[in-house]
């Protein structure tokens, strides 16, 4: 049986972004102040659980550093930059490595997954550094 294992986010922009929304008539809708990470909009109420995302942004060595590399970093905007935008990457240069160390992944267990990761989900307590 293959071993399936995650990380969980490690910025605290992870637990942050609001991109869901119920779209109600006549309400504004803010997404551009944020840079697209944080719907706002009046009367708005966020849902206390993070919702689960299963994303794989680097999934090779070769895809990681063609994203980075020459797709992202050469379109980052300087004013985005001025803002603290475009950050995440900032930590890889060439030599980078984009394997993952399989002894800092946690086992997935979607019968205990919910229970035992509650508190992280709703707070980010013991995932963010």
């Amino acid at each position: 049986m293959k071993r399936i294992v995650f990380e969980f986010g490690k910025r605290p922009g992870h637990f942050a972004q609001i991109k869901a929304w119920k779209h109600l008539n006549g309400i504004n809708v803010n997404l551009s102040s944020n840079g697209g990470h944080s719907v706002s909009f009046e009367n708005r109420k966020i849902y206390p659980i993070k919702f689960l995302i299963k994303h794989y942004s680097l999934r090779s060595e070769a895809q990681a550093k063609k994203k980075i590399f020459f797709d992202r970093l050469p379109r980052f905007e300087k004013e985005n930059k001025e803002k603290g935008w475009h950050t995440q990457y900032n930590i890889y240069n060439e030599n980078s490595s984009f394997i993952f160390d399989k002894d800092n992944l946690i086992n997935w267990n979607a019968k205990t997954f919910e229970s035992e990761y509650l508190v992280e989900r709703i707070s980010g307590i013991g995932i963010i550094r």
